[in-house]
C-alpha cells in the first residue's frame, strides 16, 4: 500500500507470466493515501482487489475490502 504507483505497475508486470486472478493489498495501515492503489485498480488489465491486510505480517488483519471504505481511503478521508 505504501508503493509508488510506477512500482505497483512494475510488480504487477513481474508476475504477468503466471495470470494473476486477484490481488492482495498488504500494509494499508502505513499507507498515507491509497491513491496510488485507485489508479491501478481502474485499469481494466488488472485483476480485481480480493483482500487487505493491515499489520506488521502480510497476513495480519486480512480482510475482504469495503468499497465505501476504500473509496474514502482512495479519496483522502478517514477509513
Amino acid at each position: 500500500a505504501t508503493t509508488r504507483a510506477d512500482e505497483l505497475r512494475d510488480e504487477l508486470r513481474r508476475f504477468d507470466t503466471l495470470r494473476p486472478d486477484s490481488l492482495i493489498l498488504t500494509k494499508a495501515d502505513e499507507a498515507t493515501s491509497l491513491a496510488p492503489l485507485a489508479h491501478l485498480l481502474l485499469d481494466p488489465a488488472t485483476p480485481p482487489l480480493s483482500w487487505i491486510g493491515t499489520g506488521a505480517r502480510p497476513t495480519d488483519g486480512l480482510a475482504v475490502p469495503d468499497p465505501a471504505r476504500l473509496a474514502r481511503r482512495m479519496l483522502g478521508g478517514a477509513a
